[in-house]
């Protein structure tokens, strides 16, 4: 069984080696054979590369969606907490049951 330490490296090492192909693919200078992710299957999400189908599905989200209508209701702009409890979740909870 490997040292914990040796782990952490080995898992560092990968997390490098896999931003540096999604960089590539953003280039459009690496087009893997294997997988269907080429350069034009990647979007870009605040500065980092990802996949354009996990981006569109995300922006789908229910709760996201939600969150984002209620917030042009109540006219918040800049960060604002989401607790349970304030008028923003309040609202949240609405409009997620309404697109139910």
């Amino acid at each position: 069984m490997a040292d914990p330490a040796q782990q952490e490296e080995t898992l560092a090492a990968l997390n490098i080696i896999i931003k540096e192909v999604r960089k590539k693919r953003w280039r459009k200078s690496r087009r893997d054979v294997q997988t269907t992710k080429k350069g034009f299957d990647v979007v870009l999400n605040r500065g980092r590369v990802v996949s354009k189908m996990v981006s569109e599905h995300s922006k789908k989200n229910v709760w996201i969606v939600a969150c984002k209508r209620a917030r042009a209701a109540l006219n918040i702009n800049g960060f604002c907490l989401i607790k349970k409890g304030t008028p923003l979740y309040q609202k949240a909870l609405e409009f997620k049951d309404m697109m139910k």
